[in-house]
């Protein structure tokens, strides 16, 4: 097999292979610290036909055709290769070279507004996307599968060691799969149950804080001001640790709201917050 090389490129490359081969091996590097990934590939003969290819993870094999064939790669950054919430890729329009995301572009999200620089931060560092071109929709409630991707997403979207998959609601085709494997090894989040996680349900305020919680690996200490926070409570801890630590100063002076729905806005402020620590 022959490598095909296509890294030194911009937004696309177009390479022409000539030769007898009987199998061409089309590698890509990792281009992480370009912030691009791979849109798309096509492999066509000189007479237009397409070539199947077979593959995946920026790896891809094809038999050589008896002529020359053209493979042709189309890339775009990061930043305009969005998971929505439903788990679709969708590419933003216009002038990609040109765009900067900023939390300015949502009508919805305005300078005053307690999370105007944590949204700003989470769609520079593509951690989450709007809801639309113009709409972050901080109101609305996060779900299990969203939260552990945003927090998935701004850990750097580290690939799992395991394909251990304890949980039967959780299909390798979920935009949120490798987010969910990678929380769950890392003692994240254990799920709803031992074969459940639930990634369609409401996240909770004391759920959100203690997934960052586990992720941090801190003890806990400090006082409770919240009268909704007892010993007791499987949270307590999280929300010690996050108060003391600014995560969070809860929802008044002495309430925390901890069944309460995490909104969007909440959420990314509590990671914003995480990552303003360390």
């Amino acid at each position: 097999s022959v490598l095909v090389d296509l890294s030194d490129l911009e937004h696309s490359k177009e390479s022409e292979i000539k030769g007898e081969f009987e199998e061409m091996r089309v590698v890509f590097r990792e281009l992480k610290e370009l912030n691009y990934e791979l849109d798309k590939i096509e492999v066509t003969t000189k007479n237009g036909e397409k070539v199947t290819l077979a593959g995946e993870n920026n790896k891809y094999t094809f038999s050589m055709p008896n002529s020359d064939v053209t493979v042709n790669a189309t890339f775009a950054t990061e930043e305009y290769i969005i998971i929505d919430e439903d788990g679709e890729n969708e590419e933003n329009e216009g002038n990609k070279e040109n765009e900067t995301t900023s939390g300015l572009q949502f009508s919805d999200v305005h300078e005053e507004d307690y999370f105007f620089g944590a949204v700003n931060w989470a769609i520079d560092h593509n951690i989450t996307s709007g809801t639309s071109k113009t709409t972050f929709s901080p109101d609305n409630s996060a779900t299990r599968a969203q939260t552990v991707t945003f927090i998935w997403n701004a850990a750097g979207k580290p690939t799992p060691t395991t394909t251990n998959n304890p949980f039967t609601d959780v299909n390798e085709n979920d935009y949120y799969y490798k987010a969910v494997l990678w929380a769950y090894e890392n003692g994240v989040t254990a799920g709803t149950s031992e074969t459940t996680f639930s990634p369609d349900n409401i996240v909770t305020r004391a759920q959100a804080v203690t997934f960052l919680y586990n992720l941090s690996n801190a003890n806990s200490e400090g006082e409770n001001p919240f009268t909704d926070v007892t010993e007791e409570d499987y949270f307590f801890n999280s929300v010690i640790w996050a108060y003391t630590n600014n995560i969070t100063h809860g929802t008044t002076k002495t309430t925390f709201s901890p069944n309460n729905d995490c909104t969007r806005a909440q959420i990314v402020t509590f990671l914003y917050n995480y990552y303003s620590n360390l």
